[in-house]
């Protein structure tokens, strides 16, 4: 029994369900086995077989496909690659399945503050060049990588400036 409900009033609403489940079982109760089948088993078959290839097949390369962008990097150094790709050409599309679990928050933040420092330059710089990737092992099973990073601006006339 739920508490705080009057027994009384459950009991009525119960009595209610009871009636209104009689009802509609009785509508299938005169039709045969075979009746029964074909309307509730083969019927659901036919459409799945025939209209669910229309729908199953996107649905299975979308899910397919989502699986595999959720991966992640196949490598620190690829991981480190794509942030570095993203923070140059300003999109945050991506980052997430890269980054690490448990410093995703902190190194979002601090993609977001380089982005903000090179937005605030005047004028913002016109691309990100950075260095060979540097692979450290942290010894707790995850790695460190460092870059050169470096920005550069373009003059209108096509020189850079660095």
């Amino acid at each position: 029994m739920i508490t705080g409900i009057d027994p009384r009033r459950w009991a009525a609403a119960k009595s209610r369900y009871e009636r209104w489940e009689a009802r509609r079982a009785a509508r299938f109760a005169h039709w045969s086995f075979r009746r029964r089948c074909a309307v509730f088993v083969l019927t659901p078959v036919l459409v799945f077989c025939c209209g669910g290839s229309a729908f199953g097949i996107p649905a299975a390369w979308v899910w397919g496909m989502t699986a595999e962008a959720s991966k992640g990097a196949p490598s620190p150094d690829a991981a480190a690659n794509e942030y570095l790709m993203a923070l140059g050409y300003n999109t945050e599309d991506g980052l997430l399945p890269i980054l690490d679990n448990d410093q995703q928050n902190k190194l979002l933040e601090d993609w977001r503050a380089y982005r903000k420092a090179m937005d605030g330059t005047t004028p913002p710089p016109s691309r990100l060049d950075f260095g060979a990737l540097h692979v450290g092992s942290r010894g707790n099973g995850s790695a460190e990588v460092t870059a050169d990073v470096s920005a550069a601006w373009w003059k209108a006339d096509g020189r850079a400036v660095t």
